[in-house]
Parts: structure tokens; C-alpha cells; sequence
């Protein structure tokens, strides 16, 4: 019992962790979700380790993810014209290209630009914390290391972990100034004045003269259209997480899932969500989102008041933590291309976990008692809660509904070693579940997408159009929605309807190609009616976005 009292935010990553184990149940290959979930697993004996065995060691800790992380940085400084990353930054394939130019390829595997990003990024600030806690020597080597890992980022040309550090910069600054604001006296150094005098005029002056440059302006343009596509990766996200509310798609299935569910094609072109929030979601279903949300709340809770006082050792692990954070808002490869991200994150945390949690005495805290208004918050909430199920529970329980039978039909789609017979059963099961939602809700726009999505793909047309129509007043953003109530008028014979509806489309153009591709399929397959509809949607489209 006192070993579980020594670990910091337990609960929260009891739930965290459960998650995970049941995000690796539902993937429809559980074996792709194995990798992933022995990650995290390493990611929390390394956390546990820290903050029982390793409490009393921190430096020695930080030392090894430091050296770890510069080791990183040189491998990229050496190896960049052999890594193939898009040319984004000119200065950074000078450089890049500068330094690598006297070695060989020894890179054994391929290496991502954003995943060694999100490596590095939130190793700087740990590796600086790490320089301003020792002295001579040793601080100058450090220094020399923060040098290496921050020209690491630079190479990879990561927007998201340019912005994060420059966030998590201004926040250590606002925390070293808490500092000295609360010291005796509370007077501030004029030398700090003066810097942040002189840094302020110069990064104004920067800025300008930056955003006058042609290749600024340029980049800023390149810059607009990816936030755009990021942008509309999130969203379909999103619509994807509502399609499984509950157990989410596992993690290691995005790729697939995303394109069969959300863009209804069959390649692969994306392998994760591109947010943090999401991936969570997504791969740990809403036990995992719960879990996380609240590890963030408690952990804002109990660092945020003392981090000023803290030495510069655990302030660079809490900034390493917020840099994570933030670029976790624009891209998440940990959930993908770069597991380790996820071991450095779970180091990082130990690290500020195990500095500021005092253990408690549990034996003296089980005789309390809460106090009264703790007693009415408790009830309050509870009271709450339970009024939320009463209200919503149809609808959840809907939802429930249509979460399995999103999964029978993800199985039936994309399940390896399946015979013909078995994916007929799973989607006429998947069918059953959504008919036993459609008598607890029947207004559940969810179940109506369900329905009118399982529709299409049996070729119940009039059917589909019926349940899209009733459903797409509530998802007119969801791509997938429209497009399949777009291909259920082609298919019913309806082509101008549905060429007018899929026009609407992010990717319109893509779609018209794709419905050329379908005239030439459904006349091999002895369909010729709907290889006539398909050619006359292909044509007027071509027409509507000319």
C-alpha cells in the first residue's frame, strides 16, 4: 500500500492505461495495435521507476534522456541528405546538407521528420535545465548539447515544434519571473530588464524585416494552405471518433479506419490523427480521454503553484511537458511514427512527478473525515451525473448501438484472414445492432448515419438516401456523410442530384476521378446502368467545378 501511495496521479493512469488495453481490444487487427501498447507499457514502467526507485536520482535521470536526446540531434545533423525530408526552410537545407556532406548513409531505418521533432522539441528544455544546474565544465558541455538538440529541430523544419518551444520560452520566462517577483524584496534584477528590453526590440525588429522577404511571404502562404489541410484532418477526425463515441479504433488502425469510414475510399494516405487530443480519443476509446484529461487537470493542479520554486533541473522537465502539449495540438506522431516520443513524455512527467509529490500518510488520512461542504460538492456532482444519465440515456445507449456496429463493420471491411461467408455475417450483425438502436433512438442522428453508411454498402440505395437525408442535417460538415448520400442518389439513378452534392466536397476533383474509375467497374461487372449514372455524375461535376 505504500509503494501505490509513492506514485503520483495513480488513478488517472489506471484509466490512461485501460484505455489503451481496450483501444487494443477493438482494433480490428489487434496485432497492429501491439507495438503501440508495448510503448506505453515501457512508457509507464519508466514513469514508475522514476517516482519510487529513481526519486532521490533525478539528475541522473535527465542526464540519460539528455544525452540521449543530443546523441539524436548529431545523428540528424550528420545524416540530413540521406533522411529525404521535405525542403521547407532554405536555411535548413544549407545547413543540413553543410553538415552532413562528409558522412555516409548509416541511418538503418527510415526517420520522420515530425516524429524526430516531436523527440527533440521537448527534450531542449530538459537539456537547458540540465546546463543551468551545473556549473564549469560540465555546463558548458550542456550548453554545447542544448546547441546540437535545438539544431536538430531546426533541421527537421516543424512548424508545430518551432511554435511550441517559442510558447513553452515565454512560459519558463514568466515562470523565472514569478520567481524573482516573489523573492525577498521582490525586486527584479535590471540586467533581466534590460534583456527582455533588448530581446523584445530585436525580435520586432526581426519579424519585420522577415515578413517584407518574397521566401517569407511565401513560406507564410505555404504555411496557410497545410494549416488548411491540418485543419480539415482534425475535423474528419472528429467525425470519425463519433462513429466509435465509446471504445474508440484502436491504436495502429487510423490509416485504414480513416479512409474506409470518414473519405470512404480504399488507399491509405494518412497514418494518424495529428492532434493529440484525438489520438487519445481515437485510439483509447473515452475511457483513455477521460483518463488523460484528468492526469492534465491534476497535474496543472499540483505543478503549476510550485514550479517557480523548483530548480531549473524540473522546470526544463515541466517545460519539456508543455512543449509536448503544445505541439500535441498540431501533430501527434507518437501515436504513430514516433513511439519513443511517447518513452521521453512518460520520462519528462516522472521527472516533475516525482519532485513535487509528498506522499501521503494514509493511515492518519483514512480517519478523517471530509468536511461538510466537500460532502455537498461530492453529492452535487453525483446528483448530477446521474440526472445527465437519465436524461441522455436512450441516446447513449444508442450510441452504444452504433459503436458496435461500426466495429462489426470495420471487421467485415478490413479484417485480415476472413472468409467471404464470415464478413456477410459481421455485416449482417452489424445491421441487427444498428435496427436494435434505431428502436431505443430512432431521432439519434448517429444512428441514422450508421444505418444509411451499413445501407450503401449492401446496396439498399432508397434505403440509404432515406437515413443520409435524415442525418445530414446534423453532420453537414462530415465529409463521409455527404459523399455517401452523394453516391447513394448516383447509384439510385439520380446523377445530377448526387454530382450536385458531391461537389460540395473538400476533395471534389478527387471524387469526380473516382467516379470515372466507377463507370469503367460497374460495366465490367455487367452493371451498365450504374456505369452510365457514374459517367454522367463525372461529367456534370466536371462542368460544376470548372
Amino acid at each position: 500500500m505504500k509503494q501505490l501511495n509513492a506514485v503520483p496521479f495513480l488513478m488517472p493512469l489506471i484509466l490512461f492505461v485501460t484505455g489503451g488495453l481496450l483501444g487494443t481490444l477493438v482494433a480490428y487487427d489487434p496485432e497492429q495495435s501491439l507495438p503501440w501498447m508495448l510503448t506505453l507499457t515501457l512508457g509507464i514502467i519508466l514513469y514508475l521507476g522514476i517516482v519510487t526507485f529513481l526519486r532521490n536520482r533525478l539528475m541522473s535521470v535527465a542526464v540519460g534522456i539528455g544525452a540521449w536526446s543530443v546523441s539524436y540531434g548529431v545523428l540528424l545533423a550528420v545524416q540530413y541528405r540521406h533522411l529525404g525530408f521535405h525542403e521547407k526552410l532554405g536555411l535548413s537545407v544549407w545547413l543540413g546538407r553543410l553538415t552532413s556532406a562528409p558522412f555516409p548513409d548509416v541511418t538503418p531505418v527510415f526517420i520522420d521528420a515530425n516524429a524526430a521533432a516531436s523527440f527533440l522539441a521537448p527534450a531542449l528544455p530538459l537539456i537547458i535545465g540540465i546546463a543551468l544546474s551545473v556549473q564549469g565544465a560540465q555546463r558548458r558541455a550542456w550548453s554545447v548539447g542544448a546547441a546540437l538538440a535545438a539544431f536538430g529541430v531546426l533541421l527537421t523544419s516543424s512548424r508545430g515544434a518551432f511554435v511550441a518551444l517559442i510558447a513553452a520560452g515565454l512560459l519558463w520566462g514568466l515562470v523565472r519571473f514569478q520567481r524573482y517577483a516573489q523573492g525577498s524584496g521582490a525586486r527584479i534584477p535590471r540586467s533581466i530588464w534590460r534583456s527582455l528590453v533588448v530581446a523584445s526590440a530585436a525580435g520586432i525588429g526581426l519579424i519585420a524585416l522577415l515578413v517584407n522577404l518574397p521566401a517569407t511571404q511565401d513560406a507564410l502562404a505555404s504555411a496557410a494552405l497545410r494549416a488548411a489541410d491540418r485543419l480539415a484532418v482534425y475535423r474528419n477526425s472528429f467525425f470519425l471518433a463519433l462513429d466509435f463515441p465509446f471504445s474508440g479504433i484502436g491504436p495502429g488502425a487510423f490509416g485504414p479506419m480513416y479512409s474506409r469510414f470518414q473519405l470512404l475510399i480504399l488507399p491509405t494516405f494518412i497514418s494518424y490523427a495529428h492532434n493529440l487530443f484525438l489520438g487519445v480519443w481515437l485510439a483509447q476509446g473515452i475511457v483513455g480521454l477521460i483518463g488523460f484529461a484528468w492526469l492534465l487537470i491534476a497535474s496543472f493542479r499540483r505543478t503549476v503553484p510550485a514550479l517557480h520554486t523548483q530548480t531549473p533541473l524540473v522546470q526544463g522537465a515541466a517545460i519539456g511537458c508543455m512543449v509536448l502539449l503544445f505541439h500535441g495540438l498540431s501533430d501527434a506522431p507518437q501515436y504513430d511514427t514516433s513511439w519513443t516520443t511517447m518513452l521521453l513524455a512518460f520520462g519528462l512527467f516522472g521527472i516533475v512527478a516525482a519532485a513535487l509529490h509528498q506522499p501521503v500518510d494514509i493511515s492518519g488520512s483514512a480517519t478523517r473525515q471530509p468536511a461538510p461542504r466537500r460532502r455537498v460538492q461530492v453529492g452535487i456532482t453525483i446528483a448530477a451525473v446521474a440526472l445527465v444519465l437519465i436524461v441522455s440515456g436512450p441516446h447513449l445507449a444508442a450510441a452504444g448501438a452504433v459503436n458496435y456496429a461500426a466495429w462489426l463493420q470495420s471487421r467485415a471491411m478490413l479484417a485480415s484472414d476472413l472468409a467471404q461467408e464470415e464478413r456477410t455475417t459481421l455485416m449482417h450483425n452489424a445491421v441487427t445492432w444498428i435496427n436494435y438502436g434505431l428502436r431505443i433512438a430512432p431521432a439519434s442522428p448517429l444512428v441514422q448515419k450508421r444505418l444509411g453508411m451499413l445501407a450503401l454498402d449492401l446496396g439498399d440505395y432508397p434505403r440509404a438516401i432515406n437515413a443520409l437525408e435524415r442525418a445530414q442535417p446534423w453532420f453537414a460538415a462530415d465529409q463521409a456523410t455527404c459523399k455517401a448520400l452523394g453516391m447513394a442518389y448516383v447509384w439510385h439513378g439520380e446523377p445530377d442530384r448526387g454530382a450536385r452534392m458531391l461537389a460540395r466536397l473538400d476533395q471534389a476533383s478527387e471524387v469526380r476521378e473516382e467516379l470515372t474509375i466507377w463507370a469503367h467497374a460497374w460495366h465490367e461487372r455487367g452493371r451498365d446502368d450504374l456505369a452510365a449514372y457514374a459517367q454522367r455524375a463525372a461529367e456534370v461535376m466536371a462542368e460544376a467545378l470548372r
